[in-house]
């Protein structure tokens, strides 16, 4: 029984992280003068940043979406393993909107 939990599980991470990376690099094609990398694997994803990443982590953090940054570039998810797709939409727009957010005040 807690095999096949486990697998469903591992198979969600697998989907979410997968539906999330899709995204990610879809905005880091449309702002790669902010986005520099996206990786990871799973749900256990980094987006780096041309810049400091504690600004868009305050911008997410305003949203009521937590995330970590690791060194100052970084921003860091760890999402559980019961992340659903309803979430990973939240996070994707979540995320889209702080982008934008820095990038609109990085040309003012």
């Amino acid at each position: 029984v807690v095999d096949q939990i486990m697998s469903r599980y591992q198979e969600n991470a697998a989907r979410q992280g997968a539906y999330l990376m899709e995204h990610f690099h879809a905005l880091q094609a449309q702002y790669p003068e902010l986005i520099v990398a996206v990786r990871g694997k799973g749900l256990m994803l980094g987006i780096e940043f041309a810049r400091d990443a504690k600004e868009i982590q305050k911008h997410l953090f305003e949203q009521h979406i937590i995330t970590n940054v690791a060194g100052h570039e970084v921003l860091r998810l760890l999402p559980p393993l019961i992340f659903t797709k309803e979430n990973s939409d939240t996070l994707i727009a979540g995320i889209r909107a702080a982008v934008q957010h820095l990038a609109a005040h990085a040309k003012a």
